[in-house]
């Protein structure tokens, strides 16, 4: 008779097994902590769900970052196929910080830094860092793509300021919703970039200098 078991549930017993050595590690104590919801759990999981979660447990567990919220209830449903039991996703609802809309002052000083870069909302900023700290590893999962890039090096940053015992934090491009595609991702993850957000953030420079030079009284195309 053939014992072997279904594709499908070796992937996820697989999974399972790779993420729970990963918090073990992450904590160093050879623990395997338990996930804990946010305060503000992804639909589809009540209040009493996310609170009985992570009752009576200091243990810590992985923080999902994405884009959208709008993905967040299929991410979940993907990691909890995958082994992850009540996964704790945060959406940064695109970019966390950004230039001021006005084009002067410019904002652009010396080495073509941008001066005037702040937050776009610094509530989502301090629940990010409030989520992160307790967090064993931070897996930013936003876009493949250079704005995603860009997203995850802000992250990055952020979170290396929450504590001397910050979390680490890995870059997982996402490219599908589906179990496959995010556990292709998690596996692959990698650590953050800089290099790999320099084109956005490059391109966002090179847009504002065009900007402000044709917006000048006298200046045509």
């Amino acid at each position: 008779m053939d014992t072997k078991e279904p594709t499908d549930k070796r992937k996820r017993i697989g999974f399972a097994a790779h993420t729970a050595s990963a918090r073990r590690q992450s904590n160093g104590r050879g623990e395997d902590p338990r996930p804990q919801a946010l305060e503000g759990p992804a639909r589809g999981h009540t209040r009493a769900q996310a609170r009985a979660a992570g009752r009576g447990s200091g243990r810590k567990a992985t923080l999902f970052v994405i884009e959208a919220p709008g993905k967040t209830v299929a991410l979940a449903s993907a990691l909890t196929q995958l082994g992850e039991r009540n996964p704790r996703i945060f959406a940064t609802c695109g970019h966390l910080f950004a230039m001021p809309r006005a084009l002067d002052p410019l904002g652009i000083g010396e080495g073509l830094l941008e001066t005037l870069r702040r937050p776009v909302d610094a509530e989502r900023i301090a629940k990010l860092n409030q989520a992160a700290a307790s967090a064993a590893e931070v897996i930013v999962m936003t876009d493949a793509d250079e704005e995603g890039e860009a997203i995850a090096l802000d992250v990055a940053c952020l979170v290396a300021r929450t504590s001397q015992n910050a979390p680490r934090v890995r870059r997982a491009p996402l490219t599908g919703l589906d179990p496959a595609s995010v556990e292709r991702a998690i596996l692959a993850r990698r650590p953050i970039e800089a290099a790999a957000a320099a084109p956005a953030r490059s391109r966002a420079i090179v847009d504002r200098l065009i900007g402000a030079t044709f917006s000048r009284a006298g200046v045509s195309v």
